[in-house]
């Protein structure tokens, strides 16, 4: 079953796909980053979101250091897709707002490990979210 991205089925399904996978190994830089994220133009309206250790939940973390404000259609392509490449360009067109440090941005383009793991919850989230 396909749920809409960032609709309350998709962040039940989400949680779900990680308590099954499991913890995926994380790079030693990026364990503590916390970025914030509002994603505008959804069909919901804005929804706020968070990052923290590579994992997306609701709302905002008081702890964050950044935080992106995103379009709904860029943010599903970037988190859904794994395009980084659109994520270049909406940032050069200033179509993604960057508040905070912009080095812990810089962490998140780390390598990541590709495990079969980490290919399994990217197969799985791209399985569960609607086109």
């Amino acid at each position: 079953m396909t749920h809409p991205f960032m609709s309350n089925a998709w962040f039940e399904a989400i949680v779900r796909i990680r308590d099954e996978v499991g913890e995926l190994p994380m790079n030693e830089a990026i364990k503590d980053v916390v970025i914030n994220l509002v994603v505008t133009d959804g069909p919901d309206g804005d929804q706020e979101m968070h990052m923290k250790a590579g994992s997306f939940d609701r709302g905002l973390a008081e702890n964050a250091g950044a935080k992106l404000t995103i379009p709904y259609e860029i943010a599903r392509n970037l988190f859904v897709e794994r395009d980084q490449q659109i994520a270049v360009q909406a940032f050069m067109a200033g179509q993604i707002k960057v508040e905070g440090e912009v080095g812990t941005l810089i962490k998140m383009q780390l390598p990541k490990e590709d495990t079969p793991q980490s290919r399994e919850l990217k197969d799985r989230i791209k399985e569960i979210t609607e086109v």
